[in-house]
Order: C-alpha cells, then sequence, then structure tokens
C-alpha cells in the first residue's frame, strides 16, 4: 500500500515538473510557468476521481471454439463452432486523467500549427508512427484493465520524438510537442484501439485515465516530456 502511495505521489510531482517544463517551452517565464504548475497539480488533485460517460460501444465479439459432438455410433466429431457475442461497453473518461491533459495537447496541436505548420505535420507524423508501435506494445490484464511496459514505452517515445521531430526544429517547441505526440499515441494505442479486444473479458465499464495522474495515459507523457526536456536544456546550455 505504501509503495503505491509513495507511486501516486510521485506521479503527481512528475506530472507538475512536466506541466512546467511545457508552459517554459511556450515562452512562458520560469516563474509564472512554477506558479501556474503548482496551480495545474492542485486542480488535478481535486479532479482525481471524477469521471463521466462520454459514450456506449457496442463491440461485436467473434470467437472460434472446438466442440466435439457425440455421434450415434459412439465415436466423437470435432468441429468448429463460431459464436458471435455482443456487449455493451460504456466508456467514461477521467477529468484529471484524460480531459485536462487532452486540453493540454490541444492546446499544443493548435500553438504549432499556427507558428510552425511543418512541424505540425512533423507532430503529425511522429503521433502516428507512436500510435502503431504504442498498439503493438500494449497489453489486456484480465481483471486489471489495459496497460502496456512503461520503461519500453518511454523510452521508445522518446526516440520517435528526438528523430522525426527532433530533426526538425532545435527549438524548445520539442518539449511540449513531445507530450502531445506521447499522449495521442498512448490514448490511442492503449484505450481507443484496444476496445474492441475487451468485448471477450465481458467488460461493462472502460475509464479512460482512470488512475489520475498515475495512468499511463498521464504518466508516460510526463515522463517523456522531462526526459526531452533534460536533453533540450542540455543542447542549450
Amino acid at each position: 500500500m505504501l509503495s503505491a502511495e509513495v507511486f501516486k505521489v510521485a506521479a503527481n510531482v512528475l506530472l507538475t515538473l512536466a506541466f512546467r517544463a511545457i508552459l517554459i517551452s511556450l515562452g512562458v517565464d520560469a516563474t509564472q510557468a512554477t506558479y501556474y504548475a503548482s496551480i495545474y497539480m492542485v486542480v488535478m488533485y481535486l479532479l482525481k476521481g471524477t469521471s463521466f460517460v462520454i459514450g456506449r460501444c457496442v463491440l461485436n465479439d467473434v470467437e472460434t471454439k472446438a466442440v466435439l459432438i457425440p455421434t450415434e455410433t459412439g465415436n466423437m466429431i470435432l468441429q468448429s463452432v463460431v459464436l458471435r457475442n455482443k456487449v455493451n461497453v460504456d466508456v467514461l473518461i477521467d477529468v484529471a486523467g484524460a480531459v485536462i491533459p487532452a486540453i493540454t495537447t490541444a492546446y499544443i496541436i493548435v500553438y504549432v500549427m499556427i507558428n510552425d505548420p511543418m512541424l505540425g505535420i512533423s507532430l503529425l507524423i511522429a503521433s502516428g508512427i507512436l500510435t502503431i508501435i504504442t498498439h503493438k506494445l500494449s497489453l489486456i490484464l484480465k481483471g486489471r484493465g489495459l496497460g502496456i511496459p512503461i520503461l519500453i514505452s518511454v523510452a521508445t517515445a522518446t526516440a520517435i520524438n528526438l528523430i522525426i521531430v527532433g530533426f526538425t526544429t532545435d527549438s524548445q517547441l520539442l518539449v511540449a510537442i513531445s507530450f502531445a505526440v506521447t499522449y495521442m499515441a498512448t490514448l490511442l494505442g492503449v484505450d481507443i484501439f484496444n476496445l474492441r479486444k475487451l468485448a471477450r473479458y465481458r467488460v461493462r465499464k472502460v475509464i479512460l485515465g482512470g488512475l489520475g495522474p498515475a495512468d499511463a495515459l498521464v504518466f508516460i507523457p510526463s515522463a517523456v516530456t522531462l526526459i526531452i526536456s533534460g536533453i533540450v536544456f542540455v543542447n542549450l546550455w
């Protein structure tokens, strides 16, 4: 229990530092960035666990099973049976774990597209490639939900951001872009694209970002942002 609480505190600190780095990369003064990041952390803490339904998915799962059928002669016939299951899944979104980071991501994308359209294209390309890789890495943990190897994911996202976006720009915008790219890839690759697979587990409810700042949806982009921030700082220094 203690380790889980420590991880949650670390996740909150990580997110706060990442948001501060994002603000600085967008041109905000360091002192103001620290102030706004502190408010950001307080808002995230107050809103954690708050979620609302954004829709219902009807998932159709097709499963093939081998069935032994006895005959009148006493023999057994092996036959494949196709089972079709229809499952209604309520999709909820957590305010702290998904909505606020999504708003942050949307702002970054619009900011980049307005100020540097070519850099915006690199952002979208990096997001697409990372989404595919992230989806391949994602796991369905029975009884626990969706998951992904954290260290591998962070390393992969950092590399993709540096290779695709980093070669396009040498500005501090790379820090903010890395958060947007990684957030979109994690949201799509881990959560959205795995909804259909959840049908076979008879899941009735899915909460996007349900663990708040400790959710992989927020934790991974925050970690990548701080790593990129450190790399950019060293290069600028």
